[in-house]
């Protein structure tokens, strides 16, 4: 068997497995459980949070409040670690609060804790992440305004913080801990908006409760509601987003159309009339796969992977050149996005190899470039920006002068560069220091301790070890010889 086919199928099976996260939970409020390869980003009202693909936390933007996980004093321009565990699954930005759940089911939260926001003991700022509760059960969460929705393995609908509007969908309007809405069970997904939510059930049903005021519930009134309301008749709804302001939603059916009610400045609802009381149909295709509704705009992906935006885009929040539009516009020219977060002003993407790209308003850091905090708009990025993913541990295989690694989703990637001496050991056989030549253009690399495997199961004299590479900009692996463009 040829050696480099050979050490890819051992590889394939030590490394796959492990860097598979499985997140339970939604994609920006609304993505059924399932296995997810890539990592898991939610943008919020200022800031936004993101697990890496190996369970590690991260966040950036608006720092006030605790809402980053860590004591902060400034904006937060680029990606910071949260604490040092691992094992995270999934999270939720909301207004002034977040949270997050584990690959365990533990749930956790931090931030402001204005009435009992957070569900957690005592009422105030926490600048770390706390537990709430001791259950292993949750599955899903959506975080609001200044209330939260969570969904168990069970399939039973929960809900905590202010809910005076009738967002929570529970009497008494403001709830400490998590309180079971109703008594229905089989809950897929759930959205968490500024005043309204919404929610689908396994048999493809469309709920609302909360604010009404512009026909947001989409029951054909402007009554609000304490409790979840069935909204139609149809049992054919796949994804459905409540807007972070509060006067719009946007979801798609079973179908792939895509729908949308309520109103928004700027009409980000994306149909005419600019205010309906009742679903509406967005366009005539039937390829949506993904949607989510920010500030004033809304972000979606069709099937063959192109990512689309309309709404208001005074920042670049739509990252496409139009300006405001009622209709989706096209967002670059490529085929691979996975996954979209749109947030109050600015939107986040993960393609499908990873990747992390952040545009629109960057007042506070929230596209995490590096640059931002600056209060005139100067750093607003009108286009996506791939972010810097930061230090990320890779296990490499070095087979005498040439090496090749793993990508983050688990495919054999080869990667050819110069080794320029052996890695030298300590007396406890750790890796501390050994050079290379030749790696593409926009990565680095440095090594730190870690145990130097030579016992890796082949005969070959290949050694194991693990190499730090640090992401600078979009490269492409697999190409030998790879050069900047």
């Amino acid at each position: 068997m040829n050696k480099k086919r050979a050490i890819s199928a051992i590889l394939a099976i030590l490394l796959v497995a492990p860097i598979v996260l499985y997140a339970a939970t939604n994609f920006g409020g609304n993505s059924p459980a399932n296995t997810m390869r890539f990592g898991y980003v939610s943008a919020g009202a200022h800031h936004v949070l993101l697990v890496h693909y190996d369970g590690s936390l991260w966040a950036w933007g608006d720092y006030r409040h605790g809402r980053l996980g860590f004591d902060a004093s400034e904006y937060q321009t680029s990606p910071a670690r949260v604490g040092d565990s691992y094992g995270w699954a999934s999270v939720s930005a909301g207004a002034s609060h977040s949270l997050a759940i584990k690959q365990n089911g533990s749930l956790w939260t931090w931030g402001i804790n204005l009435s009992d926001t957070l569900a957690v003991w005592p009422p105030q700022i926490h600048y770390e992440p706390v537990r709430i509760g001791d259950s292993y059960e949750w599955a899903s969460i959506s975080a609001g305004s200044v209330y939260t929705l969570g969904i168990k393995t069970d399939g039973s609908l929960w809900g905590w913080g202010v809910g005076t509007h009738g967002q929570l969908g529970i009497y008494p309007p403001i709830n400490r801990h998590p309180t079971r809405i109703g008594e229905l069970y089989n809950w897929k997904s759930i959205s968490a908006g500024e005043q309204h939510s919404l929610a689908i059930q396994a048999d493809g049903s469309l709920w609302a409760w909360g604010a009404n005021t512009s026909g947001q519930l989409g029951n054909g009134t402007n009554v609000a509601s304490f409790v979840p309301i069935h909204i139609g008749v149809g049992y054919e709804w796949k994804i459905a987003q409540a807007g972070s302001s509060f006067r719009f939603s946007v979801a798609i059916r079973a179908d792939g159309s895509l729908w949308a009610w309520g109103q928004d400045i700027g009409a980000a609802t994306g149909v005419i009339p600019s205010q309906s009381l009742v679903p509406v149909r967005i366009g005539d295709s039937y390829q949506w796969s993904f949607v989510s509704a920010g500030g004033t705009h809304a972000s979606a992906i069709k099937s063959d992977g192109s990512l689309w935006a309309w709404g208001v885009n005074p920042d670049g929040r739509l990252g496409a050149a139009s300006e405001n539009t009622l209709v989706p516009v096209r967002v670059r020219a490529d085929y691979n996005w996975a996954r979209v977060s749109a947030g109050f002003a600015m939107t986040m993407g993960i393609r499908t190899n990873g990747d992390l790209y952040g545009w629109g308003g960057n007042r506070r850091g929230e596209v995490g470039d590096g640059t931002g905090g600056v209060w005139t708009g100067a750093n607003d990025r009108r286009s996506p920006v791939f972010l810097k993913q930061g230090s990320r541990e890779i296990l490499v295989y070095f087979v005498t002068e040439k090496g090749f690694i793993i990508d983050e989703i688990g495919r054999t990637t080869y990667l050819y560069f110069n080794m320029l001496n052996a890695p030298d050991l300590d007396a406890d056989g750790v890796a501390t220091y050994f050079d290379v030549e030749g790696l593409p253009c926009g990565v680095e690399y440095n090594i730190e301790r870690v145990p130097f495997n030579v016992d890796d199961g082949m005969d070959d004299g290949t050694v194991l070890f693990r190499m730090i590479l640090t992401v600078l900009g979009e490269i492409h692996l697999g190409r030998e010889n790879c050069e900047c463009d």
